[in-house]
């Protein structure tokens, strides 16, 4: 199975660049603001028209649990964009029973800042010690009750890393444990999406995990630099390598995958 390639963006013009480049589904963040850093919502909102135009799935991060919830929680904006998929990192989340918050938090992101409920997408941190979060065996059993609870649309598990200074996501877990969560999350009926520092070198240990989707920034930027501007050119080297790793022998790559639903 060939995953679909997703590229975060910050702006019209890097979405444009990765959609002139291959890349499956157009992912909105600001990489100053951390590994979910949260773009405005006009950017969100400018980025999202250009993925629909291209009938390009289109998702967005919105930071951490600590954003939005406590006495320092962000003020809803005014306005409301349309997305496909949602993201929130559990970093600030409370120790023991974070599912409520957690759900609390998202609920209030979908009634302040969207024009309808999307899929969210869970995220565990493969550096979940040092980010102070829930780790994998707290954060999938919580995502049933996510969705029966709480009524929450979550449709897939995304595994990052949390320091952009450190090593890659492969440095920080082993196939077979990739491998293993890919399991867990498709018995929940969830895709998997891989994430974390990735460039080409890492592909062949990601062929045996067989990850729904493959999500990557600082691979496709200028001089493999998250801070500069994604590369049309780089997108499609990387999206070229995708499809050489992954593919049987013999076979056509696709422009675009099938949507996970």
């Amino acid at each position: 199975m060939i995953p679909q390639l997703l590229v975060s963006v910050r702006n019209t013009a890097e979405a444009a660049a990765a959609l002139a480049g291959g890349a499956s589904i157009i992912d909105v963040k600001e990489p100053r603001a951390g590994a979910l850093g949260r773009a405005s919502l006009d950017v969100i909102a400018a980025i999202a028209d250009v993925a629909r135009s291209q009938q390009v799935p289109c998702s967005a991060a919105f930071g951490e649990i600590s954003e939005w919830s406590g006495p320092q929680r962000l003020q809803l904006p005014t306005s409301k964009v349309q997305l496909d998929y949602a993201k929130l990192g559990l970093v600030g989340a409370p120790s023991g029973d974070f599912v409520h918050c957690w759900a609390e938090a998202m609920q209030r992101i979908e009634a302040g800042c969207l024009s309808q409920p999307p899929q969210w997408i869970a995220v565990i941190y493969a550096d979940w010690r040092s980010a102070g979060t829930p780790g994998p065996n707290a954060v999938l059993p919580a995502i049933e009750t996510l969705r029966t609870q709480y009524g929450l649309r979550v449709a897939g598990v995304l595994i990052d890393t949390y320091s952009k200074t450190g090593g890659s996501l492969t440095d920080l877990m082993t196939p077979d444990e990739l491998r293993r969560l890919r399991k867990e999350s498709h018995e929940k009926g969830l895709f998997l999406t891989l994430a974390g520092r990735l460039s080409t070198i890492d592909l062949p240990e990601l062929v045996p995990v067989q990850p729904d989707v493959i999500a990557v920034r600082s691979a496709v930027c200028s001089q493999s630099d998250r801070l500069n501007a994604v590369n049309a050119s780089a997108v499609a080297e990387f999206r070229a390598e995708m499809f050489r790793q992954f593919s049987e022998p013999g076979a056509l790559p696709l422009h675009r995958a099938t949507v996970p639903s």
